[in-house]
């Protein structure tokens, strides 16, 4: 079997050496640029705000069980906000 990748503009490339496996029927491969959301850090308002990390989810119960209450002064920018 060919796979290939079929673009916008109507190009088409062989995937064929990028998939190691095959999937059980009815699965589709996609790129994570395909059903992903993009994200975007910004500076946070006010004084402060609540973070998610990967410390504060449960992912037995899947909750947030600790969100952080940051002061703004003291978050560098790069963090991503939520």
């Amino acid at each position: 079997m060919i796979r290939y990748e079929k673009f916008a503009d109507g190009s088409i490339i062989n995937v064929n050496n990028e998939i190691c496996f095959d999937l059980p029927d009815g699965w589709i491969w996609l790129r994570g640029r395909n059903c992903l959301a993009g994200m975007e850090s910004r500076k946070p308002d006010g004084e402060c705000f609540d973070y998610i990390d990967i410390d504060s989810v449960n992912y037995k119960s899947n909750a947030i069980l600790n969100p952080k209450h940051i002061f703004c002064s003291e978050v560098p920018f790069e963090r991503i906000i939520l």
